[in-house]
């Protein structure tokens, strides 16, 4: 291209031709944006599918690139393995992470890792095929070559975390601000999802004497229609479509209904304008949609969740009236060993502690709050013209 046809070049062809290099560097994982200011540097791990394995991680994806509080260094895809042939194919989420790129006008690498569970609480997973090495390799190269503290927030497994650390302990132990796990249960019985998919990793992260900050999916239960579903020290409530994604940006919509219709459309661009308005009723005003993750990105940017003049919303700290009703969410140091079969044993400290839980009060004002906040979150979306 020359200089000519770089600047007669539409608005439009400028930002697919952007789209066209990150897509390239996505699957390379190899560019690494840098800092942008005061901004909390993150790396994000993420079992993010198309077509989704559970449409969750898209509402996060979505909640954590709102809040501009953080500096996203990249985004790691936590894969599974290879499905049966008659299964609904999980392919890693490159589409859809490109379609938001190309919505927000940013950009950051993106690489898989390991498709297997660890092996043993000393697999480093450096045997696995070159294929699947490079979100383990990128985390690596991230923490290395930044000049801050980095965070790192997983929504699936363990295992990209735990086979870096494995490599690179000393690493870790400079250069990370603080591990955000979303996973595991704050009771005692079944497994939670992320655990039971790679328990070695879990056990390999929560012994490791990092900072953690752990938000349990789970409380004593995994039946998420159990009226203990939601406990004081786990995350999990259930949100309704029709207040979710109430009147929310057209291109964000089309994004969300883009992932639930599972569609296959090649033109993935034009996709963001033009879903017919049946298929984006019949997907987001319609049913409900279980969520772990979302007090972990509104805690971790500094937020909390206030009653305001307008509704529940995620407020900074800094914009909260003297009297003003907050919802409880917090962190709470606590003492913590795990088992070999993956069951914690925890208590609350007065102390200090590398590891801290979530809390708060759970019940229906809890999910009214969440749901209002986070729909409210999403209708500001930082959609670039």
């Amino acid at each position: 291209m020359n200089l000519k046809q770089h600047y007669t070049m539409t608005g439009f062809d400028k930002r697919y031709a952007c789209l066209s290099l990150l897509c390239f560097l996505c699957w390379c994982g190899v560019a690494c944006p840098q800092s942008t200011g005061e901004t909390i540097p993150l790396v994000y791990i993420t079992d993010f599918y198309h077509s989704p394995g559970d449409p969750d991680d898209h509402i996060d994806m979505a909640t954590l690139l709102a809040l501009p509080e953080f500096d996203i260094r990249a985004i790691l895809i936590d894969v599974r393995p290879p499905h049966k042939p008659d299964a609904n194919p999980y392919e890693p989420g490159f589409v859809p992470i490109s379609q938001m790129c190309y919505l927000t006008g940013k950009s950051f690498p993106v690489a898989i890792g390991p498709s297997l569970p660890l092996r043993s609480t000393s697999d480093s997973a450096i045997d696995r095929p070159e294929s699947e090495q490079p979100a383990i390799k990128l985390l690596i190269k991230i923490l290395r070559e930044s000049k801050e503290k980095v965070m790192v927030n997983t929504v699936g497994t363990c295992r990209i975390i735990a086979a870096a650390y494995l490599r690179e302990p000393k690493l870790f132990r400079e250069k990370v601000r603080a591990l955000v796990i979303n996973a595991g249960s704050s009771g005692k019985g079944t497994l939670e999802h992320n655990v039971a998919v790679d328990l070695y990793s879990y056990i390999v992260v929560m012994r490791s004497g990092l900072p953690i900050l752990w938000f349990p999916c789970a409380g004593d239960t995994t039946n998420w229609d159990s009226k203990d579903a939601m406990g004081p020290n786990n995350t999990f409530y259930r949100a309704p479509h029709l207040q979710l994604f109430a009147n929310l940006p057209v291109p964000l919509r089309s994004w969300f209904t883009f992932a639930l219709s599972r569609s296959c459309r090649g033109d993935i661009l034009r996709a963001l304008s033009d879903f017919p308005a049946k298929e984006v009723d019949l997907r987001l005003n319609h049913g409900t949609r279980n969520l772990w993750s979302t007090q972990s990105f509104v805690l971790t940017s500094g937020r909390v969740l206030a009653k305001t003049d307008a509704g529940w919303r995620f407020q900074p700290k800094s914009k909260i009236k003297p009297d003003a009703q907050v919802e409880e969410m917090t962190m709470l140091p606590i003492t913590f060993s795990i088992s070999d079969d993956g069951q914690p044993t925890w208590s609350k400290i007065t102390g200090s502690s590398n590891i801290q839980i979530f809390q708060r009060t759970p019940g229906s004002q809890h999910v009214t709050a969440m749901t209002e906040a986070l729909n409210a979150l999403l209708r500001e979306f930082p959609i670039v013209r």
